[in-house]
């Protein structure tokens, strides 16, 4: 078995960086946030969710460092902290659809 290049540090910090990414809410207020930065009333118009659900969601992925966070009187604005997040998601989302594609394919 060849030796992985990785270390298990590594990989279990991968790990939680894609767990922190598994949750579908989380995905849609990245998605939003991919033009650049919003208010939070505005991550709530672009996605349709509740404003309580919003904030914790958004809470969580500030917290992991995945978005910065401004404040501006009362307003409370998001951004991704690295674009590469985007990338990452349509690179995803391109695999996904590439192996859907493949899947299919093998049934014919």
């Amino acid at each position: 078995m060849p030796d992985s290049s990785r270390s298990d540090t590594a990989l279990q910090a991968l790990a939680g960086y894609f767990r922190l990414l598994a949750e579908p809410v989380r995905l849609k207020i990245i998605d939003s946030l991919q033009s650049g930065e919003l208010s939070v009333l505005e991550i709530v118009a672009a996605t349709g969710l509740k404003q309580a659900h919003v904030s914790r969601q958004l809470g969580q992925l500030a917290n992991e460092g995945l978005l910065m966070r401004r404040k501006a009187g009362t307003r409370v604005f998001y951004s991704l902290r690295d674009r590469r997040l985007g990338r990452l998601l349509a690179d995803a989302e391109a695999s996904l659809a590439e192996h859907r594609q493949g899947k299919l394919g093998e049934l014919d």
